[in-house]
């Protein structure tokens, strides 16, 4: 929920506050999806053709988002990202809520290792 008054029915629903994700300029984020269809045997990152904004849950997962490591990537900004449907890593932390041990252990090694191949650092081709 963005800035500004709502009024919600706290049986109904339940908020977790959180910061903005912020990439830092120079920096790419990844995104993996925690709800969605299932990618299928022969696809590793899922396809954003059509629900390629994670900004908007609703609208990603009625165009057919996909569960899983999404293949759009997050370029340098500040974004309002749902952080219980998306996780994000970047250079520094994992944005997320909710995520129990296991998850957290799993992110932790996926990061370390997007790190240590310099993966959070895109590959800029000049004069292409």
């Amino acid at each position: 929920v963005r800035g500004g008054l709502h009024f919600f029915m706290p049986f109904q629903y339940s908020m977790h506050r959180a910061n903005l994700v912020t990439i830092p300029q120079g920096q790419i984020g990844y995104v993996f999806a925690r709800d969605g269809k299932p990618l299928p045997p022969t696809q590793t990152l899922a396809s954003n053709t059509d629900a390629d904004d994670f900004q908007d849950v609703r609208g990603f997962l009625e165009k057919g988002g996909q569960k899983g490591p999404q293949r759009k990537i997050l370029r340098e900004g500040t974004y309002a990202i749902n952080l219980a449907q998306f996780i994000v890593l970047t250079a520094q932390s994992i944005h997320s809520v909710n995520l129990s041990s296991s998850e957290q252990n799993l992110f932790a090694n996926m990061s370390s290792m997007i790190s240590e191949r310099g993966g959070f650092e895109p590959v800029v081709i000049h004069n292409a």
